[in-house]
């Protein structure tokens, strides 16, 4: 109680300068003591202009701050999805910069915080639109549409810039008998924990990475070859089999790899994507894993 009660008392000290400015504005037609029409048809600031400003500024202040807190709370999550540092710097100054400017723009008379918004609104969106489009909700991670582009782009570039470029198609084990008997919740559960595994993996080894969907993820290596894409998988198998010894849980997670090289075989992305699944599946059919059989 002690809490909820410091806690309004917080938010009405809060709320009075709100309150106090909104009162000036309302009243200001009458009172001029925001601003007044002279008699040359001009809006003069009145005696409680200041106030306003100040008020702006304080919240303006304050909403920096509480962006800059939930930021903190979401840095992992936003860090899965950002590109590059250039995001980062771009969505701190998108959100920051209308409250910069706010205040100035009423200390120098100026219009120039409805650009500002307008452009962070844009910036904004876009970047809503791009998680929405090619970031997987569950996982954070590419989604099967970002895929698909990054492979159009492959396709794009000549056979010598790709041919040393290799396709490692991950299948989870028994995921089914997860969401059959613990519900999907668990299963969301080890999707998330694979999901970062392989995150880590793909940084270690400067890999693109995508939930391809259910429990299939593609992981793409470019400038390699095959003993790097064996290495790769063994790594994966690893970490996997480290990760359900650390796991309490009555089940055991494993994963199924398989990898082929881009060459002139394929045609299509389809094509890449389909040879890749299927060397996944022969080795998951095969009693012992072994990855050199599969470059055979």
């Amino acid at each position: 109680k002690d809490a909820i009660r410091s806690k309004d008392i917080k938010l009405f000290l809060l709320s009075l300068p709100f309150i106090i400015i909104t009162y000036f504005i309302i009243t200001s037609p009458f009172n001029g003591y925001i601003q007044f029409l002279t008699f040359g048809g001009n809006f003069v600031p009145g005696r409680f202009y200041s106030l306003l400003i100040g008020s702006i500024g304080f919240y303006s202040v304050l909403g920096i701050i509480n962006f800059l807190s939930i930021m903190v709370d979401l840095k992992k999550r936003f860090s899965d999805f950002s590109v590059s540092l250039i995001d980062r710097i771009l969505l701190y100054l998108t959100v920051s910069v209308p409250f910069i400017i706010a205040p100035a723009n009423l200390l120098l008379h100026t219009n120039y915080v409805s650009v500002a918004y307008a452009i962070s609104f844009f910036y904004l969106m876009t970047l809503h639109q791009h998680m929405r489009i090619s970031i997987d909700d569950l996982t954070t991670l590419n989604n099967r549409n970002e895929l698909k582009s990054y492979l159009n782009s492959l396709m794009s570039l000549s056979e010598s810039q790709r041919k040393n470029t290799f396709m490692m198609f991950i299948d989870l084990n028994k995921f089914k008998h997860i969401n059959d008997n613990f519900g999907h919740n668990e299963g969301d559960v080890v999707l998330i924990e694979i999901s970062k595994l392989l995150k880590y993996v793909a940084d270690t080894f400067n890999c693109f990475l995508c939930r391809y969907g259910g429990d299939e993820f593609i992981l793409i290596k470019r400038n390699s070859d095959e003993e790097k894409a064996i290495s790769v998988c063994s790594y994966i198998d690893k970490a996997v089999n480290d990760l359900s010894e650390l796991v309490i849980a009555p089940y055991e997670l494993s994963v199924s790899t398989g990898f082929v090289r881009f060459d002139s075989r394929f045609n299509s992305v389809r094509e890449f994507i389909d040879a890749a699944d299927k060397l996944m599946y022969e080795n998951k059919r095969s009693s012992k894993k072994d990855y050199s059989r599969l470059t055979e």
